[in-house]
């Protein structure tokens, strides 16, 4: 994270997070707080999914309170996208955006968060075409799973806003991940390592609590304190129906599943993945409903003795003494194994 913070220094210019989760957010205000000068960063955070958005106006309440500027943007449904309806609104935002933030067209910095190896999320595919310069952060450390869209779709996507093919651009020139070796080659001359660990060498303690108010409310706050005193084993689920990938039934049987197997070991923790909209009801297990991204515990420094998953960067992401990533693949692949833990508790 050292190195990100460097590079948007360098550049000194005012700078636009653009943000699809409530993961990129944390990324981004992390950036912001370790830096400082909050009058100099935008976060734009957009979504189509009723709980994501409700995360995201939550979210900005409280960075208002922070004096940071910040803006969310229903991107509503394809219909919208592709008739032009969201383009009209989204450069109303824009407009709005560089006026709060005292900027021009041509002249900020984009740390855009919302892409894959194949194209860029619309509408920050808006800000990368505007931007002076542009730096990329993966959306996550399994990022370079996401599976391969067909060409006819990508196509459609383009034709809704997106952005292919904008390692061509000239804009881009570092993208930060954290496994380089894992994306496609074609990307590898501007790839860059981080670690989001190192993000708690250079917040301090205001700055932490500052983090936790902004994603958290009193029962999230309650879940960290219990988690303090119970991290023995935690399982975190990923929204593989709200995905498209798999049914709403087969994923609430498939942690289910994996909840009673390692059940035998001890106590469970179900992280419930913020943009995860199912109901889990299981006898002795806690749920965890809050929707922080779980990465917030590690830089709480929040240590399980087993953090346990399913094609996650949750897991990769965890402070724990034993990770499973029961299949890394699960997305194109649709199947896992149970992989037992060293011995009884």
């Amino acid at each position: 994270m050292d190195k990100v913070v460097k590079y948007i220094k360098e550049y000194g210019k005012k700078t636009i997070f653009t943000c699809s989760s409530v993961y990129n957010v944390l990324v981004s205000v992390c950036i912001i707080l370790g830096i400082g000068n909050y009058e100099d960063f935008y976060i734009v955070m957009f979504s189509p999914e009723k709980k994501n958005l409700n995360n995201f106006y939550g979210i900005s309440r409280k960075l208002d309170q922070y004096n940071i500027g910040n803006v969310v943007i229903n991107k509503h449904t394809r219909f919208h996208r592709a008739v032009g309806i969201s383009n009209i609104q989204n450069i109303c935002v824009m407009n709005k955006v560089m006026k709060e933030l005292d900027t021009k067209l041509g002249e900020y910095l984009l740390v855009n968060c919302s892409w894959n190896h194949q194209k860029v999320t619309y509408p920050a595919s808006l800000y990368f075409k505007y931007a002076y310069k542009a730096v990329f952060m993966e959306e996550g450390a399994t990022q370079f799973m996401t599976p391969d869209e067909g060409k006819w779709y990508i196509l459609l996507k383009k034709l809704y806003g997106n952005q292919t093919e904008f390692w061509r651009t000239g804009k881009l020139d570092t993208i930060f991940v954290q496994e380089p070796g894992r994306f496609p080659k074609y990307l590898h001359s501007m790839l860059v390592p981080f670690s989001l660990r190192e993000s708690v060498t250079f917040l301090n303690r205001a700055d932490l609590e500052k983090l936790v108010s902004i994603f958290t409310g009193d029962a999230e706050k309650k879940e960290i304190e219990y988690l303090e005193e119970n991290a023995f084993i935690v399982i975190f689920t990923q929204p593989l129906s709200e995905d498209g990938y798999i049914s709403e039934k087969e994923k609430i049987g498939i942690y289910g599943q994996i909840v009673e197997f390692y059940s035998k070991y001890g106590h469970i923790n179900l992280k419930v993945h913020p943009r995860d909209t199912s109901e889990y009801s299981m006898e002795n297990v806690t749920v965890l409903q809050g929707t922080y991204p779980s990465e917030l515990l590690m830089i709480l420094g929040i240590e399980f003795d087993y953090a346990i998953g399913l094609c996650t960067s949750a897991v990769e992401t965890a402070l724990a003494k034993k990770k499973i990533n029961l299949n890394e693949k699960f997305l194109t692949e649709f199947k896992f194994n149970m992989i037992p833990l060293e011995g009884d508790r």
